[in-house]
């Protein structure tokens, strides 16, 4: 959904079961989770409240849960498969701020490499967007005809590599809660 926290996004999030956060390594972001964190108490709160006055058991409701699956670093400056230091250090600061404001918790030994919520880094792919656009297909599909010559190959197959590991790693953590729960 959109980045804001709107009534037609309220009724998207508390019928999803699981929430990932996609997070810019800026101040924004950072700021975001603040006020994000106590929105979904609020909004699960509310919505339990509201099930439980439901007059009509039988209605097909989503339960609200929204459980917060982890996060997704986005558009990080990175070289040599790591953030560059101006991203690097609001990317650090990404686990403290996601356990603080929407789990409640603490995170003061996490990184981005030890976070079980940290989903992935994934970098800015720089003119690989606007060329996917034109072409009206993911980026990692690119080819030679849609404008995705010489080094922008690599790029491409760097990024299909990087969406393919956020996949599944993505598709890992919900089996593995599925399995917790005994789904």
């Amino acid at each position: 959904v959109g980045p804001n926290l709107g009534a037609l996004n309220r009724a998207v999030l508390l019928s999803a079961s699981h929430l990932i956060t996609p997070l810019a390594p800026d101040l924004f972001s950072a700021q975001g989770l603040k006020y994000l964190g106590p929105t979904l108490i609020d909004w699960r709160a509310g919505w339990r409240e509201r099930l439980a006055k439901c007059p009509d058991p039988s209605l097909s409701l989503p339960s609200g849960g929204l459980a917060p699956l982890g996060y997704v670093v986005m558009q990080a400056g990175m070289r040599l498969s790591r953030p560059v230091a101006a991203y690097g250090r609001w990317v650090a600061q990404m686990p403290k701020v996601f356990h603080r404001e929407l789990l409640q918790g603490d995170a003061n030994n996490l990184s981005v490499n030890n976070d079980p919520y940290c989903l992935g880094v994934m970098r800015n792919y720089q003119s690989l967007m606007p060329l996917a656009q034109d072409a009206k297909k993911p980026m990692f599909l690119l080819k030679p005809g849609d404008g995705a010559m010489g080094a922008h190959q690599g790029a491409v197959a760097r990024c299909y590599d990087e969406f393919e590991r956020l996949a599944n790693t993505i598709t890992d953590k919900l089996r593995a809660e599925g399995a917790a729960r005994g789904a």
